[in-house]
């Protein structure tokens, strides 16, 4: 699998990282199913994770594609916004404890389904329908 990494330009104005998984060799023409998932940075390399421990992603598929449970796919990691990281995913907002959330997940999510999204699809070969 081969790994690469783009910026895209949230609502905000912020450039955020986009990390990409995608097998080594597409056919011409192939449209891959997708997994997208967030908190990136926690993906693929424990240097870049927060608390130094990756979640593994790529020998997790790596090893179910050996093993024949899994179909080549692409996984798409947006990193957090860090510091706003709850501001950003929480879809309203809450106090509790030390942990607070000015609740723009609808904002967050909208940009991500209006603007990622369709540049990703644009520039990569995913599928776009739900399923996949």
């Amino acid at each position: 699998m081969k790994r690469e990494d783009i910026f895209v330009e949230l609502v905000s104005g912020e450039k955020r990282r986009i990390r990409l998984l995608l097998p080594e060799h597409i056919k011409a023409g192939e449209k891959l199913p997708v997994l997208y998932m967030f908190d990136g940075q926690n993906l693929f390399e424990k240097e870049e994770s927060y608390g130094g421990v990756t979640w593994g992603v790529q020998e997790a598929l790596e090893a179910l594609l050996e093993r024949k449970n899994a179909v080549p796919m692409a996984v798409v990691g947006i990193d957090n916004a860090k510091g706003q990281r709850l501001d950003e995913y929480g879809p309203w907002p809450f106090t509790v404890e030390n942990h607070s959330s000015a609740g723009e997940g609808d904002r967050f999510a909208k940009h991500f389904i209006e603007k990622i999204l369709p540049f990703l699809e644009k520039e990569y070969p995913l599928k776009t329908e739900r399923e996949y």
